[in-house]
């Protein structure tokens, strides 16, 4: 069975070159987003949708009236691709392929989504150098993704991609320990 991650990024793929090719990347990920909200918000649809024992056409039959709840929020495009991953028994991973495809719309724009997690509320002075820091180091345009996690104690942790910059109290204070036990 291939890895979920590989079919994600296969589908994400294919959705991006179309839109792509009708310069709708953005539109598409919002779309995809409002797909995904609606049909994968909870972990009960999800496996609504992987479901062997739902049969098609009733899986078929609530894709389709999820698809006219959102209305003109989706394109006939994106309708489309998602009556394709029904019919591919994929439409459970559609997180996973919004994901993929938010990554590859990033990539070809030029932007790099940065998460931080702070102690405190960061006032818009500190959003600002940060993303300034950030853009300057990455080259490129810089998309913050701030939230709160008084558990740090204070300072910020942050991730890039796969890295991950830890200067929160908590983490200083885990690294002493460990340093002290071994």
């Amino acid at each position: 069975m291939a890895d979920s991650s590989m079919v994600a990024q296969r589908y994400a793929r294919a959705a991006f070159r179309v839109a792509k090719s009708q310069e709708r990347t953005a539109e598409f990920a919002g779309e995809l987003d409002a797909a995904v909200e609606a049909l994968a918000r909870h972990e009960d649809i999800l496996s609504f949708w992987a479901s062997p024992l739902v049969s098609f056409e009733k899986k078929r039959a609530v894709l389709d009236h999820a698809i006219g709840e959102l209305g003109e929020a989706l394109s006939a495009e994106c309708g489309r691709f998602l009556a394709v991953l029904l019919k591919n028994k994929r439409l459970d991973a559609i997180g996973d392929i919004l994901d993929a495809y938010v990554e590859m719309a990033d990539a070809a724009a030029g932007r790099v989504r940065v998460s931080v997690t702070s102690a405190m509320e960061l006032d818009d002075a500190r959003r600002s150098r940060l993303e300034a820091a950030f853009a300057a180091k990455m080259r490129a345009d810089v998309v913050l993704d701030v939230r709160e996690d008084p558990s740090l104690l204070g300072g910020i942790e942050v991730r890039v991609g796969d890295v991950h910059y830890d200067g929160s109290a908590r983490g200083r204070l885990d690294r002493l320990l460990q340093r002290l036990t071994t």
